[in-house]
C-alpha cells in the first residue's frame, strides 16, 4: 500500500493553542473555531444594538515563541483607526504574556470609544435572517482565502472547541477586512494566504506547502481515500482536533476545566482495526484499549465501526475521572498524600502516628466503582494483622450507595494507631521504667518500680491490665505486692483515681498512671523525660524533677497531654516540628520556645 512520502507539517505547541483558545472563550463566549481550524479564530470582541465588532486570530507556526496575528473587521478599524498600538502585542513575551490580554486591551479601546452606557452595550441585536455561514459552522466568505491553484480550500464543518459554550448566530460581515500589527511584525497578505491556507494536498498528505508536493492521495486509490475522509468529517462534527493526515489525527477531549487529554488515532489501513495512542496519564486507567474499549475489543473489519464511535466510549469512560477526582479529593483534603506517576486515579496516603512514625497506603480506583486496590507498605504489613480485603469498608464497598476511598484510610489509621499505640506505649514504659513485662495475648502489663521512701531503697509490683477496646476505655491497675500501709494505699488509690476517671484515649497514656504512683509513693518520680529518655538534661544536666523546691529543674509539661520533658527537650521538639511529639498538637503561644 502506498505511503505517504511527505513529512509531516511541522505544528506549533498545540497544547499552547489550546490553553490560549479555552482562556480568550472563558472571557468571549462569541468565538469560534474557524473550519475547526484551532489555530485560527474568529469572534465577536464587542456589540451594540445595531454593530458587532469582530476580529479574528491566527496563531504562527512559532507560537508562543512569536505573538498572533490579529485582523480586525471593518466596524473596529472605522472605529479605531487602521493603526492601532496594542501594548500588549507589542511587548509580547514568550511564557508571560497571554492571547486573552491582548484582546481584553483591545477591547478596552473599543468600550472607551463607543462611550456608550451599560444598557446600550448590553442591548440584544436585531433580530435577522440567520447567517448562513455560520449556521454550519464554517468559515464566513471575506475570511475564506484561496491557495494557490486551481482548487479551492476544503470547508469542513465542525463545532466550536467547547461543546459548553452555546452556539450563538452572527451577522456575517460584508466588509474589508484590515490588518494591524506593529511594522516589526507585520505579515503580507500573500504570506498571511501561504501560512493559514495550506494546498488541498497538504491536507489530503501531510506535506507543508513548502515541500512543492504534487497534488496525489494518501493511499493511491481514491475510493479509499474517501473513506478515510468521511471517518475524519464524523470525527470533526463532534469532537476538537488537528491532524497530519485524513487518517492520522489528534482528538482534544475535555472532561473537565482541569483535565484534557490528547488522544491520537491512526486509521489508514481502515477498515482494519485503528490504533488508538493514550497520554501516559490515562495508562493507569486503560492500560490496553484494545481489550477495554468494546469497540476495539469486537472490532469487525468486515462490518467496522466508525472511528469516531471509539472516541464517544473512550469519553464514556474516560468522564467517570471526574467521580474518582472527587473521591480522591477527600484524601487529600484529610491525609497528606500524592498521586501516583503517570496516573490518574491512584495515590499513596501517608499515615503519621506515634513518635513520628510514617506508613504508607496505595489506593488505586482504576475499576471504580468496583472495590480499589489497596497496597500497604512494609512497615504497615508487619504493623496490622488485617489485610486490605478484611478492612471493613472493602468488605462493605459493594453494598454501600457512598463508596468513599477515604474511609478506607480512616480505618487504616485507626488500626495503625491502635497496634502502633500499644508498641510504643510499651516502648516508652521500657525505657522508662527498665523493669517490663508484656504478655499481647493476656493483654496485661507487669511493671516493677523502684525508688527511695524514707531514705530506704523498695520496689512494687504493678499489673495493668488492658480492656479489648483500649484505649477507648482506661486500664486496669492493681497492686501486685502486699501493702500494709494504709496511708500509703490511700495515696495511691487516690492518685489513679484521678487519672483513670478523667481518661482521654487521644491524650492519656500508662506512663501517665504510672508517674501518677510514682509521685505518690516515691520521693522524686522515676519517670524521665519522653524525648531522651533521660532524667538529667543532656544539655544543661539539671534534673528533670527534685524533692528540694530550690534545686534547678530543667522541666516543661505539654498543656494537652501533660507529658514531661525537659525544657531544651521540649525547644527542640517544637522548633522542628511545631506541635507535641505524642499529642501532636501545636503548643499555646507562651511555651513556644
Amino acid at each position: 500500500m502506498p505511503a505517504s512520502s511527505g513529512k509531516k507539517v511541522e505544528c506549533m505547541s498545540r497544547e499552547a493553542v489550546f490553553n490560549e483558545a479555552e482562556q480568550i472563550l472563558a472571557e468571549f463566549p462569541d468565538f469560534w473555531a474557524v473550519d475547526e481550524n484551532i489555530y485560527h479564530l474568529y469572534g465577536v470582541l464587542q456589540k451594540t444594538g445595531v454593530k458587532q465588532y469582530t476580529i479574528e486570530i491566527y496563531f504562527p507556526t512559532d507560537f508562543p515563541a512569536s505573538a498572533p496575528q490579529i485582523r480586525i473587521s471593518k466596524e473596529v478599524a472605522d472605529l479605531l483607526g487602521h493603526k492601532i498600538e496594542l501594548k500588549t502585542l507589542s511587548n509580547w513575551k514568550r511564557g508571560s504574556s497571554k492571547v486573552v490580554d491582548i484582546l481584553k486591551e483591545l477591547k478596552m479601546l473599543v468600550d472607551k470609544m463607543l462611550e456608550m452606557d451599560e444598557t446600550d452595550l448590553k442591548s440584544p441585536r436585531k433580530e435577522g435572517p440567520p447567517s448562513k455561514a455560520y449556521a454550519d459552522f464554517s468559515t464566513p466568505e471575506p475570511f475564506e482565502f484561496q491557495a494557490t491553484g486551481t482548487k479551492p480550500v476544503i470547508a469542513r464543518k465542525a463545532p466550536r472547541p467547547s461543546e459548553s459554550i452555546e452556539i450563538k448566530e452572527v451577522q456575517e460581515p460584508n466588509d474589508e477586512i484590515k490588518v494591524f500589527i506593529p511594522e516589526d511584525k507585520k505579515w503580507s497578505e500573500e504570506g498571511l494566504q501561504q501560512h493559514q491556507a495550506p494546498s488541498d494536498d497538504a491536507y489530503w498528505s501531510g506535506k507543508s506547502p513548502e515541500a512543492g508536493a504534487e497534488t496525489g492521495s494518501l493511499t493511491g486509490d481514491a475510493e479509499k481515500d474517501a473513506r478515510l475522509k468521511e471517518e475524519l468529517d464524523k470525527i470533526m462534527v463532534e469532537y476538537s482536533m488537528d491532524y497530519t493526515t485524513i487518517a492520522d489525527v489528534n482528538v482534544y477531549l475535555s472532561i473537565s476545566v482541569e483535565s484534557t487529554f490528547i488522544i491520537h488515532v491512526c486509521y489508514l489501513n481502515y477498515p482494519n482495526r485503528p490504533t488508538i495512542t493514550l497520554p501516559d496519564s490515562l495508562k493507569s486507567l486503560i492500560p490496553n484499549p484494545n481489550s477495554q474499549l468494546k469497540t476495539l475489543k469486537e472490532w469487525d473489519p468486515s462490518n467496522p465501526p466508525a472511528i469516531v464511535d471509539i472516541i464517544r466510549e473512550l469519553e464514556g469512560k474516560l468522564w467517570s475521572l471526574n467521580e474518582i477526582e472527587g473521591k480522591l479529593k477527600r484524601i487529600f483534603g484529610e491525609f497528606e498524600a500524592i498521586y501516583l506517576p503517570n496516573s490518574k486515579t491512584a495515590v499513596k496516603a501517608t499515615i503519621l502516628t506515634f513518635g513520628f512514625q510514617e506508613f504508607h497506603v496505595t489506593i488505586d480506583l482504576k475499576d471504580y466503582p468496583k472495590r480499589p486496590t489497596v497496597t500497604y507498605s512494609q512497615n504497615l504489613s508487619a504493623l496490622i494483622k488485617t489485610s486490605p480485603d478484611q478492612l471493613k469498608v472493602m468488605q462493605n464497598w459493594d453494598n454501600s450507595e457512598e463508596k468513599e476511598p477515604v474511609a478506607i484510610i480512616r480505618e487504616i489509621n485507626w488500626l495503625i494507631d491502635k497496634e502502633s499505640r500499644m508498641s510504643f506505649e510499651i516502648d516508652l514504659l521500657k525505657t522508662s521504667l527498665k523493669d517490663v513485662k508484656w504478655d499481647p495475648l493476656a493483654r496485661t502489663v507487669i511493671v516493677k518500680m523502684k525508688g527511695s521512701m524514707k531514705t530506704q531503697e523498695t520496689s512494687f509490683d504493678f499489673k495493668s491490665i488492658l480492656p479489648d477496646n483500649y484505649p477507648l476505655s482506661p486500664p486496669k491497675i492493681e497492686l501486685v505486692t502486699e501493702l500494709d500501709d494504709d496511708d500509703l494505699q490511700g495515696k495511691m488509690t487516690t492518685a489513679l483515681k484521678g487519672l483513670l476517671s478523667n481518661w482521654n484515649p487521644n491524650a492519656s497514656y500508662l506512663i501517665d498512671a504510672f508517674n501518677a504512683l510514682s509521685k505518690a509513693i516515691f520521693e522524686v518520680s522515676v519517670i524521665s523525660c519522653i524525648i531522651c529518655h533521660k532524667i538529667p538534661c543532656p544539655q544543661c544536666g539539671n534534673m528533670l524533677d527534685s524533692p528540694e523546691p530550690n534545686v534547678e529543674t530543667c522541666k516543661a509539661e505539654c498543656p494537652y497531654c501533660n507529658r514531661m520533658y525537659h525544657k531544651h527537650c521540649w525547644d527542640q521538639t517544637i522548633a522542628s516540628f511545631g506541635k507535641c511529639g505524642f499529642c501532636l498538637r501545636p503548643p499555646p503561644q507562651n511555651m513556644m520556645p
